[in-house]
């Protein structure tokens, strides 16, 4: 677990790193068009967790190329984000930092903005005192319907119904998280 820990640590490093430097060549954060957003979220229906964190969101609009129609495509959505999902039940306390990219890429080509797709990198721990060293690295691929509001006072907010499927990629025994993951996530933009 240790090592999972690092990994994620380590990536989440990068993450900071690239997001406060805008001269770095990253096209992800040389857009003009980036949401900075607070995420939560609740996970799951047997194991409930919730989820916290910060993120940021690139929404812009492509103009067609070489193609008969004027119509564009998009709006393309990528997000970056770092959070932490956690849980008390049943006297086990939860914590999972977590780092993910989505996209709306491949879907927006062929008209289905709303429809993104994510990978998340998970270090889930049990933070009792007596279970400090069990936990587990999982590799969640996930699929969303997102929908932007564009109404006040939620303008600029996303609304995302998740569906993901979680691989431990270490500690295949460690229990308390689903392997199906449903959730409900809220992109609050706060900058």
């Amino acid at each position: 677990m240790n090592k999972g820990l690092i990994i994620v640590l380590l990536m989440l490093q990068v993450l900071t790193a690239y997001s406060q430097n805008p001269d770095l060549h990253c096209t992800f954060f040389n857009k003009s068009t980036v949401d900075h957003v607070i995420i939560t979220g609740v996970h799951g229906y047997k194991n409930p967790l919730f989820q916290i964190g910060i993120g940021s969101v690139v929404n812009k609009i492509k103009a067609p190329r070489g193609r008969k129609s004027n119509i564009a495509t998009g709006p393309y959505l990528g997000s970056i984000s770092a959070s932490i999902e956690f849980s008390r039940d049943s006297g086990a306390i939860f914590i999972g930092p977590q780092i993910s990219y989505w996209s709306n890429h491949i879907f927006a080509k062929v008209g289905l903005p709303f429809i993104s797709y994510g990978a998340n990198i998970i270090a889930y721990a049990d933070a009792r005192l007596d279970n400090a060293r069990k936990g587990s690295l999982v590799f969640r691929p996930e699929i969303a319907l997102v929908r932007k509001f564009k109404w006040l006072p939620f303008q600029g907010a996303y609304l995302a119904l998740v569906y993901g499927y979680n691989f431990k990629l270490l500690n295949q025994n460690f229990s308390g998280i689903n392997r199906h993951n449903f959730a409900l996530k809220f992109y609050m933009k706060y900058r």
